[in-house]
């Protein structure tokens, strides 16, 4: 029993030191030997306890009755709860050692001497036992008298494990969240983790986008795998046959293409010398709409629902001055659109959302947000006139005229485009005099440049940060988290 002893002992040193290592996370002896490897495999857990967390209760408990075996009166009741305990481990040894060969096939050498304690411990207690005559008693349960204390043994160092892995993660949780910690300081002025994220939380907003896009590919990926093989054809196969060749390109729309891309070139390129590119830039374009229209196909005949954690918004009043806006206030898409009168690229994105309120009309709420940049001389005044419409309430057409005249936004213009809009003239006239479209003009600019905006068209589609209007894929997979289910098809037009 002293030999058992000791090698029990030797199993709560290494279950200690495993139990340890899934605490911090550490790998506990080199990548090339498997480690990590085993230690954060789905199998390295039974209900979300650690197998070292209970394998320490185990050696405890057969440190604790080969210490008690000791005791002439009391060895063979010993021996027979080591017999049951250790048998039951050995066959769990058994078990562990096959998945570390064939599952996971990646090998820890702490997990081995483990397994090795554990045969090596049932052998010599098999031994003792024969070599005092004490088989038959095998076939008999040990007395229950000893066994609340081994429940409780091996009960504690599980709940100690558990309370410690949650303490460390309240603790770490809230080190990462606490936002009046220091992080940095630049001579007398100490800057904050919350000022930190304070700035740069556009970029956190893209980045948790792009980590939800790439899950939801991953898992649509799946999802063709699985039709691949019910068709039992290679997933590659059934994108060329389902996506690639279901595109077509027509010569009409090939010209149509060719000559609006002509008009933006000095020098005339010949069709049929350009006319390959065409093809190809064409069929690009096509290809993410015509890969949704074939997951849309696959989601209902499998019946498909996804359950991915939405991208968290970002909190901010998106009307603080009850500026313009359209659409019911409790639509299921809010579209904050901070714009630019004289930006090309905020007029085709402006009637891009006309389209889309056009198509929802109860289910798509747009605001109007002023952010006029200092490369556009004249997009501030513009601004100002626009604002002063609103107070009048006839700031969409007036906006209308503003976009659709990009080119000629002078002052003179201004005013005919509020006679054009049926304005109050002398009103409109007092409010531009007056400074009152500026103060919400400036306004609207602070809050923009609070939230870190520098160029336009910029649009929070429900707190979601779109830099420019979204491509069709992109606008398609935000439609589809917050559209009624019976409105989505309407997005396709």
């Amino acid at each position: 029993m002293v030999v058992i002893i000791i090698l029990a002992f030797i199993g709560i040193l290494d279950a200690c030191y495993l139990s340890y290592v899934h605490l911090l996370g550490e790998q506990s002896c080199g990548q090339w030997l498997g480690c990590s490897h085993v230690l954060s495999s789905p199998y390295s857990r039974i209900s979300g306890v650690p197998l070292s967390a209970l394998g320490l209760g185990v050696y405890l408990c057969i440190f604790f009755l080969a210490i008690r075996a000791r005791d002439i009166q009391k060895a063979v009741d010993a021996a027979r709860w080591i017999f049951y305990i250790t048998l039951t481990g050995t066959l769990f040894s058994g078990y562990l050692f096959y998945l570390q060969a064939s599952e996971i096939q990646h090998w820890c050498p702490f997990c081995i001497l483990s397994i090795l304690l554990m045969v090596s411990i049932f052998a010599l207690n098999l031994w003792y036992c024969i070599t005092i005559k004490n088989l038959t008693p095998f076939s008999i349960i040990p007395h229950w008298n000893v066994g609340p204390k081994l429940m409780m043994v091996l009960i504690v160092p599980t709940a100690v494990f558990l309370g410690l892995e949650h303490t460390i993660k309240v603790i770490t949780t809230n080190s990462i969240l606490r936002d009046s910690e220091v992080v940095a300081r630049l001579g007398e002025r100490e800057i904050t983790l919350g000022e930190v994220n304070h700035g740069i939380r556009l970029s956190f907003n893209q980045i948790e986008w792009k980590r939800y896009e790439m899950r939801l590919s991953w898992i649509e990926n799946e999802l063709m795998k699985m039709e691949a093989d019910r068709q039992s054809v290679s997933l590659k196969q059934l994108k060329k046959e389902n996506i690639d060749d279901a595109i077509t390109v027509s010569e009409e729309e090939m010209q149509k293409f060719y000559q609006s891309y002509q008009k933006k070139m000095s020098e005339k390129i010949p069709y049929q010398k350009v006319k390959g590119k065409i093809l190809t830039h064409l069929k690009t374009q096509s290809m993410k709409s015509r890969r949704q229209e074939f997951l849309t196909q696959l989601k209902q005949r499998y019946n498909v629902s996804f359950l991915l954690p939405k991208p968290i918004p970002l909190d901010f009043n998106d009307n603080p001055r009850q500026g313009p806006e359209k659409g019911p206030m409790e639509s299921a898409i809010t579209i904050v659109f901070f714009t630019d009168f004289e930006c090309p690229f905020c007029g085709e994105a402006y009637r891009k959302i006309k389209d889309l309120l056009a198509r929802h009309p109860q289910d798509v709420r747009v605001v109007f947000r002023h952010f006029p940049l200092k490369i556009h001389k004249n997009a501030r005044d513009a601004a100002y006139a626009a604002a002063c419409a609103h107070l009048q309430g006839k700031f969409w057409p007036y906006a209308d005229l503003l976009f659709k005249n990009q080119g000629r936004l002078t002052s003179t213009a201004l005013y005919d485009y509020a006679d054009q809009a049926g304005l109050d003239m002398p009103t409109f006239k007092q409010c531009m005099e007056s400074g009152q479209g500026k103060e919400i003009v400036e306004a609207d600019v602070a809050d923009g440049l609070d939230l870190g905006l520098n160029t336009t068209p910029i649009l929070f589609f429900n707190g979601h940060f779109i830099k420019g209007f979204p491509k069709p894929g992109h606008l398609q997979l935000m439609l589809d988290q917050y559209l009624p289910a019976t409105d989505r098809k309407k997005t396709k037009g």
